[in-house]
């Protein structure tokens, strides 16, 4: 199963700073993906991360992973 992974906290389209360990850029689409072998290996990562949620990306026809992290970092943000 492969899946769009975003962060964010992090630029996807920036090819040197991956939302997660083992993403690949792909630079057709301007993202990460990643692939996972089996549900349990995509459980596995869902538990390694607080909050995440999946959507459809449009231009992949893919779904994609979105990241919410840094919480107290995009508060900070917020409140600028």
């Amino acid at each position: 199963m492969k899946f769009v992974i975003s962060r964010i906290s992090k630029d996807s389209k920036n090819p040197d700073d991956p939302p997660c360990v083992e993403a690949k850029f792909n630079p057709t689409y301007q993202c990460w993906t990643k692939e996972f072998l089996d549900l349990k290996d995509l459980m596995v990562f869902f538990s390694k991360y607080g909050d995440l949620i999946i959507k459809a990306n449009e231009k992949t026809q893919m779904a994609e992973i979105v990241i919410y992290d840094d919480w107290e970092d995009i508060m900070t943000k917020l409140k600028r």
